[in-house]
């Protein structure tokens, strides 16, 4: 499996993640749950948040490196 491969796995993975854990959240506020820190809560989604953004970088990043090389325009230093 290729490094864009795995990135691109891994930012599946977190959209879902983010996804049922945000439905969890809400069904839990929805029946009246209070957390017992609701900083704990937003901080988790913050961090899949970023967790996802990287994932996004490093996407894009490979991407224009394989169009770079694809064009003959990437120069490997040497």
């Amino acid at each position: 499996m290729s490094d864009m491969e795995n990135w691109r796995t891994a930012l599946r993975i977190l959209r879902q993640k983010l996804h049922e854990e945000l439905i969890e959240y809400a069904e839990k506020k929805a029946a009246g749950w209070q957390p017992y820190y609701e900083d704990d809560e937003e901080e988790t989604f913050a961090e899949i948040r970023y967790c996802i953004r990287d994932c996004e970088t490093k996407i894009r990043q490979g991407e224009e490196m394989e169009r770079l090389a694809a064009d003959g325009k990437l120069r490997h230093k040497g």
